[in-house]
C-alpha cells in the first residue's frame, strides 16, 4: 500500500484510524505483559497475575487489530476512492453534456447500490466527495456498519440512503 493510499484511508475511514491509533499501544502492553510473565515465573501469586495480564493484553491486541483487518487494511477505502473520483469526474462531464442537450442529469455514482455495500466503499465515496467538494446526504457513512451494510444491523433504508435522499431532495415541480 502506498503512503498516499494509507493517508486517504487514515483520513476518511474512522475505524481504520481508531485501529492504527490504538494498535501500537496494545503492542507495548503485550510486550510488557510478556516481560512480566517471564519475570514472575518463580512466584506463584505473581504468575497468576501475569497470566491474567497476558490474557488481557492478547485480547486488547486482537481488539485493536480488528478494525484494521475488517477495513481491509485501508485498501478498500483507497480503491473505492480512486474509482469513485474517476467515476464522479466522468459523471460530471456526462451530466454537463446531458444538461446542455436539454436532458435530465443522471444519478451520481454514490447513489447506486454498488457504493453502499461495505464500510470501505462508503468511506471511499466520502473521501472522494470531500476531495471534490460534493455534499453527501447526512448520515451517509454510518459508523455501526463496519463490515457489511447488507447485514441485519443496517436495514435497506439506511443502506441505500433512501430515507436521507428523500427527506433532503429539492421539491419537484
Amino acid at each position: 500500500m502506498k503512503v498516499q493510499d494509507f493517508s486517504i484511508a487514515f483520513r476518511y475511514n474512522g475505524w481504520f484510524r481508531i485501529g492504527w491509533i490504538f494498535f501500537p499501544q496494545s503492542c507495548v502492553v503485550l510486550a510488557y505483559s510478556a516481560w512480566y510473565w517471564i519475570a514472575s515465573m518463580h512466584d506463584l501469586a505473581a504468575t497468576v497475575r501475569a497470566n491474567y495480564l497476558m490474557e488481557g493484553a492478547v485480547l486488547l491486541f486482537c481488539l485493536t487489530y480488528a478494525p484494521i483487518f475488517l477495513t481491509e487494511r485501508g485498501k478498500g477505502t483507497a480503491k473505492y476512492y480512486h474509482e469513485t473520483v474517476k467515476r464522479v469526474l466522468e459523471g460530471i462531464e456526462h451530466n454537463e453534456s446531458r444538461i446542455a442537450a436539454g436532458l435530465p442529469p443522471l444519478r451520481l455514482c454514490w447513489e447506486g447500490e454498488r457504493y453502499a455495500t461495505t464500510y470501505c466503499a462508503r468511506a471511499g465515496v466520502k473521501a472522494a466527495a470531500c476531495e471534490l467538494n460534493f455534499e453527501l446526504p447526512p448520515g451517509y457513512l454510518k459508523w455501526w456498519c463496519i463490515v457489511d451494510t447488507n447485514s441485519r444491523f443496517c436495514n435497506k433504508r439506511r443502506r441505500t440512503g433512501e430515507l436521507d435522499v428523500a427527506e433532503h431532495a429539492p421539491p419537484k415541480g
